[in-house]
C-alpha cells in the first residue's frame, strides 16, 4: 500500500533538497504529488499500525490518505478524521 510513498519519502528525508520541485525533478513526478506524499509521513502511529495489520477500514487507502486537504496534524484529530479510533 505505501511502496509509492516509500521512494519518495525517502529521498524527502535522506538527501538535501533545495524544494518540493527538486524533488519532483529528481522522481519525474509532479510537484503536487510529492507534496500529498509527504503529508503521509506524519500519519498518526496508531493509523499506520491498523493499515500494516490489515484491520484498516475498506476505504482507508494511501491514495485516500494522500488526497485529504484537511488532515489534521494532532495524531488522535487524524484518528477520528480518519475512523480509526472505530475499529481498533
Amino acid at each position: 500500500m505505501f511502496a509509492p510513498t516509500d521512494n519518495g519519502l525517502t529521498i524527502c528525508f535522506q538527501v538535501e533538497t533545495q524544494s518540493v520541485e527538486e524533488i519532483a525533478k529528481r522522481k519525474g513526478v509532479g510537484a503536487r504529488y510529492v507534496r500529498r506524499l509527504m503529508r503521509l509521513a506524519f500519519l498518526a502511529p496508531k493509523i499506520v499500525e491498523i493499515i500494516a495489520v490489515g484491520k484498516k477500514p475498506q476505504d482507508l487507502t494511501a491514495e485516500a490518505l494522500a488526497e485529504r486537504i484537511h488532515l489534521p496534524l494532532l495524531w488522535t484529530e487524524q484518528e477520528k478524521a480518519v475512523g480509526v479510533s472505530l475499529v481498533t
